[in-house]
């Protein structure tokens, strides 16, 4: 592909070549890794503490930041599971848990 200073390439066409997914997606991927991991973590360890604590306070004026979990919660949802599922039974398979994060179209994965 043979570019000019002049010429205009939407990202689209220059992800399309390189193969590369977009951005956002890639973000999706790891954060789903990271939550893979903490579901799997032991109930000793400090991470998972502090996943699971709630703070109480009083919150700020304004729009309410989205937390990690609703992120995540997101994410699962647009590639057409539920967080419950994920945390009780996928997560749990980290073979099947992993080939769902990088393609959630694989028929291996799905539930029967």
């Amino acid at each position: 592909m043979l570019m000019h200073v002049g010429n205009r390439v939407r990202n689209i066409n220059i992800r399309n070549e390189l193969q590369q997914a977009p951005v956002v997606e890639q973000i999706g991927r790891k954060e789903l890794n990271w939550f893979g991991h903490l579901v799997t973590m032991g109930d000793e360890r400090k991470v998972k503490e502090v996943f699971e604590s709630r703070v109480e306070d009083k919150r700020r004026r304004g729009r309410p930041r989205i937390e990690w979990e609703q992120y995540v919660n997101d994410v699962v949802r647009g590639r057409g599971k539920e967080i419950r599922e994920i945390r009780r039974r996928l997560a749990l398979n980290r073979e099947r848990y992993k080939k769902w994060v990088k393609d959630p179209t694989l028929q291996g994965t799905r539930d029967r």
